[in-house]
């Protein structure tokens, strides 16, 4: 393995980047838990819940990629037409 120089400013820079992401993506995880979620102040807890599986994939990913301590279940219907329901906690 060759031996490379490290560019302190080129470090610095990448790491801006990464910080300047994670606010755009606590933003959008703002966005869906106040616009089409439910917030109770007694419990100090979020709601946010979607019948869409690959909005829910996402939303996993990226509470897991903020670190995020969430829980999610999803609530099956008994009609066999009705999708189920992708409930995360926050």
């Amino acid at each position: 393995m060759e031996n490379e120089n490290i560019n302190i400013k080129d470090v610095q820079e990448v790491i801006s980047l990464i910080g300047k992401l994670n606010d755009k993506q606590k933003e959008i995880v703002r966005g869906l838990f106040s616009g089409d979620g439910h917030f109770n102040s007694e419990l100090n807890m979020s709601w946010f819940t979607t019948t869409s599986r690959p909005l829910a994939d996402q939303v996993k990913l990226l509470l897991r990629r903020l670190r995020y301590y969430f829980n999610s279940s999803i609530q099956y219907r008994e009609q066999s037409n009705r999708l189920p329901i992708y409930r995360f906690e926050l």
